[in-house]
């Protein structure tokens, strides 16, 4: 299988479950940061040849993400 032939297909890759990190080597704050403990990785294409998105989606816990919605809705 070619990783980017299939031509048919949105997604090419997707990791369904794992967490995010945001590494920075020489920052001073850390070398790693936890930015969601819980998400899902997709590379997708876009319409254009050779580009392309890499999406991620963050999992929300059951009852948060309305707790945020109800929170945007007080601003």
């Amino acid at each position: 299988m070619y990783l980017f032939g299939d031509t048919s297909k949105e997604a090419i890759v997707e990791i369904p479950q794992g967490q995010l990190y945001l590494v920075r080597p020489l920052s001073p704050k850390g070398y790693s940061e936890l930015i969601f403990k819980d998400a899902a990785a997709t590379i997708r294409r876009t319409g254009q040849e050779y580009q392309y998105q890499l999406v991620i989606q963050r999992a929300y816990e059951e009852g948060e993400e309305e707790l945020l919605a109800e929170e945007d809705g007080e601003d």
